[in-house]
């Protein structure tokens, strides 16, 4: 199994880490359908930030979606978004889970190879 780590941390005590592994239907969560005989990649992005309501696990990948005020923290509402549509356009899967004011975790799953 191939599998990759990297941390971050930035001045304000924030911590941003990254892993990667290569992985087949038994290391997701049910309901993601793989398809059979095909390598994934599993990246999984995770931050001490202000993290978010679990309830908001769906809601924040729409469009122009914004759990803050403008006034609280930048954004556009479209980064998520545009990040699912591109894992989409790949034939992937992107989901999330947060817990407010300890951080967000974000699982992208990417074939391999395009089949």
């Amino acid at each position: 199994m191939l599998s990759f780590v990297y941390r971050q941390n930035n001045s304000e005590g924030g911590t941003l880490s990254l892993h990667s592994s290569i992985i087949t239907q038994n290391d997701v969560a049910s309901g993601i359908a793989l398809t059979p005989g095909m390598e994934y990649v599993k990246i999984i992005v995770k931050d001490n930030g202000i993290g978010f309501n679990a309830d908001h696990s769906e809601s924040i990948f729409i469009t122009f979606s914004r759990l803050n005020s403008k006034d609280k923290y930048e954004g556009t509402g479209l980064g998520l978004a545009l990040c699912k549509k591109i894992v989409e356009r790949h034939k992937g899967f992107i989901y999330a889970d947060g817990k407010e004011g300890e951080g967000a975790t974000f699982t992208i799953i990417l074939p391999v190879n395009e089949g």
